[in-house]
């Protein structure tokens, strides 16, 4: 499975470390998200919800399951109708 990063110079704590950058697995920077100002003073690095993507990607994926299902039986009705 693949993995990012989001990389720190050093580890939670009372005076947590510092934001460096998000990595791939191979260790390459890469932009992801995008980094908000909030109306607490705080700021975000808001990144997309996966299970959000994962969630469309099953309906694209059940819709595109019924379109062939649909495309063979009325292929199949258009067989025995010949």
């Amino acid at each position: 499975m693949k993995t990012i990063d989001i990389v720190f110079d050093g580890p939670p704590a009372h005076e947590s470390g510092r934001f460096i950058e998000v990595e791939d697995d191979a260790g390459n920077s890469i932009s992801i998200g995008e980094w908000v100002a909030r109306n607490d003073g705080y700021w975000a690095l808001r990144i997309p919800d996966y299970r959000e993507v994962q969630a469309l990607f099953n309906e694209l994926a059940a819709g595109v399951d019924d379109l062939w299902k649909n495309t063979r039986d009325s292929s199949s009705v258009k067989r025995r109708q010949s």
